[in-house]
């Protein structure tokens, strides 16, 4: 299995809604839609690849990059991820607490189309840190604030969402992997 199929397995893994699931057909997510994504985020952020209905529950595929530096505080309230790092390193921060926390726009793409309802703050309190690098697979599920504390290398990782409420849209596919 090559690296990013590995993802995927986790992500259904970590999901216990996935058994019993009535799937008629399989998704493929190839490595060169992942490389497609990454390439199409030169100055970092985060692109879903597709979104498919598996089910009792969506799963979503993505690509996050992010440069060297520090990131906010996020906590999706119905959706969970699995992160398969790719390259980088860096310190993450998840669980605590997230003062001031405001809720998302409901009408942006990140709450639309990446990870739902949302909130975010400048910092987490009180959660537990860890050095994360390539290899390393992270499951947060939702609910659980996260904050990239520093980002010493830019890193690139494989994101598998898992949306139990199917408040993303299923059958979604990026325009980048249109073309």
């Amino acid at each position: 299995m090559n690296r990013y199929g590995f993802v995927f397995v986790a992500g259904l893994l970590a999901c216990p809604a996935y058994a019993g699931a009535q799937v008629k057909e399989a998704t493929d997510v190839l490595a060169t839609e992942i490389e497609t994504l990454a390439a199409n985020l030169a100055k970092g952020g985060d692109l879903q690849g597709r979104l498919v209905d598996f089910g009792r529950i969506n799963v979503g595929i993505g690509v996050v990059r992010w440069p060297a530096g520090a990131r906010g505080v996020l906590a999706h309230s119905q959706v969970g991820e699995v992160y398969y790092m790719v390259e980088g390193t860096g310190t993450l921060v998840t669980g605590g607490t997230m003062p001031g926390a405001k809720p998302m726009a409901a009408t942006g793409d990140v709450v639309k189309i990446l990870v739902g309802p949302s909130t975010s703050s400048e910092k987490v309190e009180a959660g537990t840190s860890r050095r994360i690098g390539p290899g390393d697979v992270v499951i947060i599920p939702p609910g659980v604030p996260h904050q990239w504390l520093t980002i010493d290398t830019p890193m690139k990782y494989v994101v598998v969402r898992i949306d139990p409420d199917k408040v993303l849209p299923a059958g979604y596919v990026n325009p980048v992997l249109k073309k």
